[in-house]
């Protein structure tokens, strides 16, 4: 039986709730090279990661991937975002997300 991405996104999820970002990354990444397409939950699951440690940059990063790949953020993505500045201490970068986000 081959993985699918709701497997794939279990086992990132897992990673992320225990703060292991690049654990998570990793996952995403043979996810992609299993020929699977990441879907929101797979990225929300990964910009959480992010959010845990307090990796804005990171977890930035991971939207614009998002949205390149056709993935719209939402309330999950921009709630984490705003976690990762709370975490990382950038009340500017959680106020230009609040303003992206009422702006979508």
């Amino acid at each position: 039986v081959e993985p699918d991405v709701v497997i794939y996104n279990s086992v990132i999820n897992s990673h992320a709730r225990c703060g292991s970002a690049q654990e998570a990354k990793q996952w995403l990444l043979r996810l992609t090279a299993a020929g699977l397409k990441p879907d929101e939950r797979s990225y929300n699951c990964l910009i959480h990661a992010c959010a845990k440690i307090g990796a804005i940059e990171e977890a930035e990063d991971w939207v614009a991937r998002m949205e390149s790949m056709g993935c719209a953020p939402d309330e999950i993505t921009y709630g984490s975002l705003l976690n990762a500045c709370a975490k990382g201490g950038d009340v500017d970068r959680a106020e230009y997300w609040i303003e992206k986000m009422a702006d979508n």
